[in-house]
């Protein structure tokens, strides 16, 4: 699978946990009043989420890369995959 393509379908994903946290969420913090200074929290919702689908789609972007590289000594490791998990979930933020 083309390195490419990875990484298309990871920031596809960051897209999506973007757009389906903010637009399940969003509308509390904004129409809550009390909730209004707790609106810090859809960053760590949004983490979660991401490392969910990391971990459901066994998504490490440190294994695919060293496979595309050629690289066979760099397992797939768990960490791997939480790191790649809370990547999705930060880029989402930007």
């Amino acid at each position: 699978m083309s390195i490419l393509l990875i990484l298309a379908v990871v920031l596809f994903i960051a897209f999506l946990v973007e757009t389906l946290v903010e637009f399940l969420l969003a509308p509390l913090f904004e129409k809550v009043p009390k909730l209004a200074p707790f609106k810090w929290v859809t960053m760590y919702v949004a983490i979660a989420v991401a490392m969910f689908a990391a971990f459901l789609y066994r998504l490490d972007l440190v294994f695919m890369l060293a496979q595309f590289l050629g690289v066979q000594e760099i397992p797939q490791t768990t960490y791997g995959i939480v790191i790649t998990g809370i990547a999705i979930g930060k880029g989402s933020n930007y």
